[in-house]
């Protein structure tokens, strides 16, 4: 369940120890030393071990159906990060021919975006929440790789889904959905790395004050447009990419801030915000399509 074509560690069944040695809690679910992880969730246990092995524990009553999203989620992106590839939480899109990564925080409506995008403006969803990301030759670049695309019970009615191919990981109005990136416009089976021409960060308005900015706002939804730059996209980018604390644990610290600046150096950054509570999915759409044409 690991992506071969960006990891090539093994992945087997093992007993894992509830506790791990030396291991600093960064999360309810993740403990960490600099080169082991453990990953504990709904009685199942992911241990990566450097980049050459991870190990699966699973209770008899656990739902094996989570097994693979921990394993191409958080176990790539620790597995990624012991080999010196850090990640932006993002998905990527291509529309003719520029490629933009939609970054957030959970909950921020970047699959659902991402495959309205496709659905309905010709888009290709080329990888979804994980983006591998690094700067060649002054260039951004993402790696995409074939990966499921995860979204609420309620994206997929709202986009009228079909999901006769579909894997239900959680049940509920807000349980989630994994659907084959394959039917969105993402390659099958392979890695590649790409020029990346933005990042367009969605948010809601209730994230951050009024700014000084200059913003277009579309229509009278309130989504605001507005690029962003200096200090505030480096933020972002950390923000994007420390989202557990495991990126700059241990000796990897000056490296990854390294890395955090050279990519807000040179990454086009815009920041989509819409009000809480309004469906502006049209229009947040629209703001990442003008964002594609600058």
């Amino acid at each position: 369940m690991l992506p071969r074509a960006l990891v090539g560690s093994r992945v087997r069944l093992a007993p894992i120890a509830s506790t791990l040695a030396g291991g600093r809690r960064l999360a309810d679910w993740l403990t960490a030393t600099p080169e082991e992880v453990l990953i504990e969730h709904s009685g199942i246990r992911v241990l990566i071990r450097g980049t050459d092995e991870v190990l699966v524990d699973i209770d008899d009553d656990a739902d094996t159906a989570l097994v693979g999203p921990m394993l191409y989620g958080a176990a790539t992106r620790t597995l990624l990060l012991h080999a010196g590839t850090f990640c932006l939480h993002a998905t990527v899109v291509r529309h003719g021919e520029t490629v933009v990564a939609l970054g957030g925080h959970n909950g921020a409506g970047k699959s659902t975006t991402a495959t309205a995008l496709s659905r309905f403006h010709d888009a290709a969803l080329l990888v979804d929440d994980l983006a591998p990301a690094r700067v060649v030759d002054g260039r951004p670049q993402v790696c995409v790789f074939e990966r499921p695309v995860h979204l609420t019970a309620e994206a997929v009615d709202r986009l009228g889904l079909s999901v006769s191919d579909a894997t239900v990981l959680t049940r509920g109005a807000n349980g989630k959905i994994a659907m084959p990136a394959t039917r969105f416009g993402a390659g099958a089976g392979e890695a590649r790395w790409i020029d990346l021409e933005h990042l367009v960060v969605l948010s809601l308005a209730s994230d951050g004050a009024e700014d000084d900015y200059r913003d277009c706002r579309a229509g009278s939804t309130g989504v605001t447009a507005r690029p962003v730059s200096g200090a505030e996209r480096l933020r972002w980018v950390v923000r994007l990419s420390n989202v557990t604390g495991l990126t700059a644990l241990g000796d990897r610290g000056a490296t990854y801030f390294a890395w955090a600046i050279a990519l807000a150096d040179v990454l086009d950054t815009v920041n989509i915000a819409r009000p809480d509570g309004a469906d502006t999915l049209p229009e947040v759409c629209a703001a990442v399509l003008a964002t594609t044409r600058r």
